[in-house]
């Protein structure tokens, strides 16, 4: 039966099958939230846990080719705890009201670029409802952020520390699925860069492929270490921004 489901989606993309399948496959959610076991910030509770882990298996759902051979709840495994991970981890290191901040600048970034192309930081920050300062610290931020490690410490309890990386279970062999979208990730990684600017795509050349510390980056492009801080998180933004767009 639901096999059946999954050929026709695929198929003809029905919007109705596809909530459908999400609800015939949350249950998965909720099974995953239960083995998780992880320091969560105190802005975040049980419904915010919830609602990550549905978007990373209507990002499953979306994405899922059953042709591959590999199981759906396998694969959506993946999606739903990288997604709730991913969310645990900037909620860490961001307090509640600068996590609005950059879903609000990231958003006002790519409605500005839809519209206008070419976004300026003075537009930006009047389409973000915010002084140009505030759009810089929310910069700032991102740049900080963009740095934290996968194996990062989330959860330090005296007798046991558990990274992010470790949260992620390994497979005994690859993933057919997985390989496929790491694949198509780097494609469009790639074609994201290309659409950046000049200066953005040197100051993430220089930080990510060079290794050059936001200071180092501050000489080359003759400015303060704490613009090139801004610089890197705008680049982040749009990048960011680019990816999210295509994924849509």
């Amino acid at each position: 039966m639901i096999a059946e489901k999954w050929e026709e989606f695929i198929d003809k993309k029905n919007t109705g099958l596809r909530e459908e399948l999400i609800l015939h496959y949350l249950p998965l959610v909720k099974h995953i939230l239960r083995r998780l076991v992880v320091n969560v910030p105190s802005h975040l509770d049980e419904e915010d846990l919830l609602s990550f882990g549905c978007l990373g298996l209507i990002e499953a759902v979306d994405k899922f080719n059953p042709k591959i051979g590999v199981r759906f709840e396998t694969y959506a495994s993946y999606r739903i705890k990288g997604k709730i991970i991913d969310e645990i981890r900037k909620a860490n290191f961001l307090p509640r009201s600068t996590y609005k901040k950059l879903q609000t600048v990231t958003n006002a970034y790519r409605r500005l670029e839809q519209s206008e192309g070419t976004v300026t930081e003075e537009k930006w920050a009047e389409a973000a409802g915010m002084t140009l300062d505030e759009l810089h610290g929310v910069l700032l931020n991102v740049s900080s952020l963009s740095s934290v490690s996968l194996d990062e410490v989330i959860n330090n309890y005296p007798d046991k520390k558990t990274t992010v990386g470790e949260l992620v279970e390994a497979a005994d062999a690859p993933n057919p699925q997985l390989i496929i979208e790491e694949q198509e990730l780097k494609v469009l990684l790639k074609e994201a860069l290309l659409s950046l600017g000049e200066r953005d795509k040197l100051i993430l050349a220089l930080y990510y492929n060079e290794k050059l510390t936001l200071k180092e980056i501050g000489k080359v492009l003759n400015v303060s270490e704490s613009r090139a801080c801004q610089l890197h998180g705008r680049a982040i933004l749009r990048l960011k921004a680019q990816l999210e767009e295509w994924n849509n």
